[in-house]
């Protein structure tokens, strides 16, 4: 399991971020995903083998935000 924390760029309102999260959380191979819309992270815990940190992105950006950084 991968463990990550992405900081997320245009995250604008608490209901979106909670949208984005069950959108990730659902990907196949995340094991776990909690937006923090306060520090405007996403914390992650996903199989690298079955879910590709692109796949995350994509989904991220199809809720307005993006990825600013990976920490």
């Amino acid at each position: 399991m991968r463990k990550e924390t992405i900081l997320l760029a245009n995250l604008n309102c608490p209901s979106c971020a909670a949208d984005l999260q069950k959108a990730v959380a659902g990907l196949k191979g995340v094991r776990k995903a909690e937006v923090a819309f306060a520090s405007g992270t996403l914390a992650l815990e996903y199989d690298a083998a079955v879910v590709s940190p692109e796949e995350i992105e994509r989904t991220v950006a199809r809720f307005g935000a993006a990825v600013a950084a990976r920490m």
